[in-house]
């Protein structure tokens, strides 16, 4: 297949124009038209973009250290007369124990059981019940008490006392009666002259809504 520009058949058509009229026509050189060189788009990679740098974990907090608590000598004292108390000052001396205690449960009205007593290292009493509580302010030890009633004036003395309610709050106590029985709307309190604050806390608990 021959291809021909529109200026190469423009001069054949001359020439054969001269030709018809006698003359000699001499073409002069074509032309030769330059190829046009095609443009192609070279598409550039993206420029890589650089690493992403991953962040540090955090350091592991340093492992708790739990300290137990020292060995101490522990005398529980109670009154042998007293069931309950008796019950309470067996099942403490046991709590102790396992906590790695040297516990000791004292009856205080056994007189050959308070003899070793004068004769201990420093230690620590728990006391269960008015009784015992008394007895043991006497021996100007630390003091724990509990099962007792009345105990703001023990909370006055000049050395370390710690004690445990023998109630819980009595908002507790007439939400747990209210459990049983949400029709209850009325209690009546028989308390004596050294329950005076349980009383007011009582009538202070209904005041407010809790029965």
């Amino acid at each position: 297949m021959i291809t021909v520009s529109l200026r190469g058949v423009r001069w054949v058509l001359a020439a054969a124009a001269v030709a018809a009229a006698g003359c000699v026509f001499i073409p002069p050189e074509p032309t030769v038209e330059p190829d046009v060189a095609e443009t192609v788009a070279v598409q550039q990679p993206a420029p890589a973009l650089p690493p992403v740098a991953e962040p540090e974990a955090a350091p592991e907090p340093p492992p708790r250290v739990v300290r137990e608590p020292a060995a101490r000598d522990i005398a529980v004292l109670f009154d042998g007369g007293n069931r309950e108390h008796a019950r309470v000052a067996t099942a403490a001396s046991a709590a102790l124990t396992v906590d790695g205690h040297r516990v000791a449960a004292v009856d205080i009205r056994d007189a050959k059981a308070l003899a070793p007593l004068g004769h201990r290292p420093p230690f620590l009493a728990v006391a269960v019940g008015s009784e015992a509580t008394a007895f043991a302010r006497a021996l100007a030890v630390p003091l724990v008490f509990c099962q007792v009633f009345d105990h703001r004036e023990l909370l006055e003395a000049e050395r370390p006392v710690w004690g445990v309610a023998a109630l819980p709050p009595i908002h507790l106590q007439f939400a747990a009666w209210r459990a049983l029985d949400p029709s209850l709307e009325r209690v009546a309190l028989i308390v004596g002259a050294s329950h005076a604050a349980l009383a007011e806390a009582a009538v202070a608990a209904g005041l407010a809504g809790c029965c």
